[in-house]
């Protein structure tokens, strides 16, 4: 009793300098709502869940119609492979091979840290920003990934979302 009766009267002569963590005022002093974070709160980043979803997606079908662990048949699909981008100029690959994953442990580890840091990422910059530097950067890791077997091996296949998780 006597350690409350203390610690009352020190917080009722202490001069409240900041407000309570409830109460978040806006730019005109105003109250503002607190938001509710969640699926569907406002604070929610969408298109990092869209983006996990269509690597998600694209792996179970992959899954169901062959082996994503088979390189003939990933080849089909779209992973980078420079003889195929030079001999036949398929660009394209350079933007496929982002949401292709060899295996389930592939698409698990990509996807777990997108989910954190993309989620932070687009929070932290918006959505058009977010897209912008997920497939930018995904684009410039395939690039990297281009040039490395272009200039030491060309039977190298790559795929995954690290180079746009990287950039993040």
């Amino acid at each position: 009793n006597l350690v409350n009766q203390a610690c009352s009267l020190a917080l009722a002569s202490a001069p409240i300098s900041e407000p309570l963590p409830s109460y978040t005022p806006d730019r005109a002093g105003r109250q503002a709502k607190v938001r509710k974070k969640g699926f569907l709160a406002s604070n929610y980043a969408p298109l990092n869940m869209i983006i996990i979803g269509i690597n998600i997606i694209t792996f179970i079908y992959l899954s169901i119609v062959g082996s994503t662990l088979d390189l003939e048949f990933m080849l089909k699909y779209g992973v980078m492979y420079v003889p195929y981008v030079m001999e036949y100029h398929e660009f394209y690959r350079f933007l496929t091979c982002m949401f292709l994953h060899f295996g389930f442990q592939h698409l698990a580890g990509n996807m777990v840290v997108l989910y954190f840091l993309g989620d932070n990422v687009e929070r932290a910059v918006g959505k058009i920003k977010y897209l912008i530097i997920y497939i930018g950067s995904g684009l410039l890791g395939s690039f990297g990934s281009f040039v490395f077997a272009y200039l030491f091996n060309q039977n190298i296949v790559s795929a995954g979302a690290s180079g746009a998780i990287f950039g993040m």
